[in-house]
């Protein structure tokens, strides 16, 4: 697909998101410090945005203009964030802390499904928000088994975007591709 962006070989058609999700080139590219220029952070966090991740890149979004998906109560859109990782290691701190501060400073109601590329190692990451009712005392990042999605594309699956979140959540940290 021409004029779509792709975090070195993973982009929106890759994941198994709509085309009319993917984000085009031009508006695609985020720098490092978009994320982290106005919050405050500790040095190591700060040093892991900088030694960790090559590029951001923002793959697609999925609201209901692009998907048809109804917003939900608390999910209006899902962001999908390429890391283009340095090195093998997963960079948790770096998506933690956008999550978190996304989360914290957001009247957008959105949620992350982050996808962290090294060489052909594709790896999925969502941060669950704290939520007494499910037993989350605080918030938590989770990253799927590198070789599971690859078998495999996401599913939307749900009447809205807070169970479409949902629905990622689940294939991410239960492996239910």
């Amino acid at each position: 697909m021409n004029g779509l962006v792709s975090c070195d070989s993973v982009d929106a058609m890759t994941l198994g998101l709509p085309s009319t999700s993917a984000v085009s080139a031009e508006r695609a590219r985020l720098t490092k410090e978009s994320f982290y220029s106005h919050t405050a952070m500790s040095t190591s966090v700060r040093r892991h945005f900088v030694d960790d991740v090559d590029t951001f890149t923002m793959l697609a979004v999925l609201r209901e203009a692009e998907t048809g998906i109804a917003a939900g109560q608390h999910v209006h859109e899902i962001d999908v964030l390429g890391l283009d990782q340095s090195g093998a290691r997963i960079p948790s701190e770096v998506m933690e802390h956008i999550a978190r501060t996304r989360d914290a400073g957001s009247t957008q109601m959105s949620r992350i499904l982050f996808v962290c590329v090294h060489d052909s190692n594709v790896a999925l990451a969502v941060y669950r928000n704290a939520n007494m009712k499910e037993g989350l005392a605080e918030g938590h990042l989770y990253i799927a088994d590198q070789l599971a999605f690859s078998k495999h594309g996401l599913r939307l699956a749900g009447a809205n975007l807070e169970e479409v979140w949902d629905s990622i959540c689940s294939q991410v940290i239960l492996d239910t591709w």
